[in-house]
C-alpha cells in the first residue's frame, strides 16, 4: 500500500504539470507577464539600422553647417578686397572689408543654412572709428567677427594697419556705446525693412487718417493746410536729427524710415468735409 501511495503521489506531482525547472522556463517564455499581473506587452525592439539613422542625421547636420561656412568663405574669397592691397584712406573707402553673419537672431535669420550675411564696407569701418563709439581695435575686431588667430589672412594685426589709415575723430565727446554699436549697417537695414513690413501688416492707416482728420478743426481747405504744415515739420525734424551724433550712432538711416512711416499715416489732402 505504501508503494501505491508513493506511486500515486509521483503520478500526482507529474500530473500537476512539469518539473520545477521546466515549469519555470515555461513560465518565463509564455505566461510571465500574465502571472505578474497584468498586461502582456512585448518589449520594444530597436530597428537594426537605428544606429545608422542617428549617424546619418549627424552627418546631415554637419553638412548644413559646412554649407553655411562655405557660402561665407566664398563671399570672402570673391567679393572682399585683400587687406594688404589697402594702403590709403581712399582705398579703404572703396573697399569691401569683410563679410559677417548677421547678429540678429530672428525667425528668418536664425537657421544656419539661410543665415543673413552682410558685407561690411570700408566706409562703414571708418564711420565706426570716427563715430560716437570711437571703436578700439578690440571693439572693431568684435564688430568684424575676427578671432584672435594671427595665421589667417584677415587678423587683428592687419586690422590695426587699416585703422592707422583713418584720421582720428576731432570731437571731445567721450566714446559712447549702445545696443546699436555692434550691429552692422546690414543689420540696421534689415530692422528697418522689418519695421516697414510690420507697419503694413499691423497698422490700420485708414483708421489713423480718419482720426487725424477728426482731430483737426476748420474747413477742408484749412485741414489740408494743417496737414501740409505737419509734413514740413516732420521733414525739418528729420533733417535736424540726421545732423546729430545720435543719427551716426544708429547708422544714419533710422530717422528717415520713421519719417517715411509717419507721412504714410497722414491724409493726402484730397478729402471732403
Amino acid at each position: 500500500m505504501a508503494r501505491k501511495r508513493n506511486r500515486g503521489s509521483d503520478i500526482q506531482a507529474s500530473g500537476s504539470g512539469l518539473s520545477q525547472k521546466k515549469k519555470s522556463a515555461f513560465m518565463d517564455d509564455e505566461n510571465k507577464d500574465v502571472l505578474q499581473g497584468g498586461k502582456s506587452e512585448k518589449p520594444v525592439e530597436k530597428p537594426e539600422n537605428s544606429g545608422k539613422m542617428k549617424k546619418m542625421k549627424k552627418v546631415k547636420k554637419v553638412k548644413k553647417v559646412r554649407k553655411t561656412k562655405k557660402t561665407l568663405k566664398n563671399i570672402q574669397a570673391t567679393e572682399m578686397n585683400d587687406w594688404d592691397s589697402i594702403v590709403s584712406i581712399e582705398d579703404l573707402k572703396n573697399a569691401n572689408v569683410r563679410a559677417v553673419t548677421s547678429k540678429l537672431h530672428s525667425v528668418k535669420s536664425n537657421r544656419g543654412d539661410i543665415k543673413l550675411i552682410h558685407v561690411v564696407t570700408g566706409r562703414e569701418v571708418i564711420a565706426r572709428i570716427q563715430g560716437p563709439e570711437k571703436m578700439s581695435l578690440t571693439q572693431l575686431g568684435h564688430y568684424l567677427c575676427l578671432g584672435n588667430s594671427t595665421k589667417i589672412n584677415q587678423n587683428r594685426q592687419k586690422l590695426r594697419k587699416l585703422m592707422d589709415l583713418v584720421p582720428k575723430s576731432k570731437t571731445t565727446i567721450p566714446a559712447v556705446t549702445s545696443g546699436w554699436s555692434l550691429l552692422t549697417e546690414g543689420d540696421v537695414e534689415y530692422q528697418i525693412q522689418s519695421m516697414m513690413q510690420l507697419t503694413e501688416f499691423l497698422v490700420d492707416k485708414v483708421k489713423i487718417k480718419d482720426e487725424v482728420l477728426e482731430s483737426l478743426a476748420g474747413t477742408p481747405a484749412q485741414k489740408a493746410g494743417h496737414i501740409e504744415k505737419t509734413k514740413e515739420i516732420i521733414g525739418q525734424l528729420i533733417k535736424s536729427m540726421n545732423r546729430t551724433e545720435l543719427n551716426n550712432a544708429m547708422h544714419g538711416k533710422v530717422f528717415e524710415a520713421f519719417g517715411t512711416i509717419l507721412e504714410t499715416m497722414l491724409p493726402d489732402g484730397t478729402f471732403s468735409s
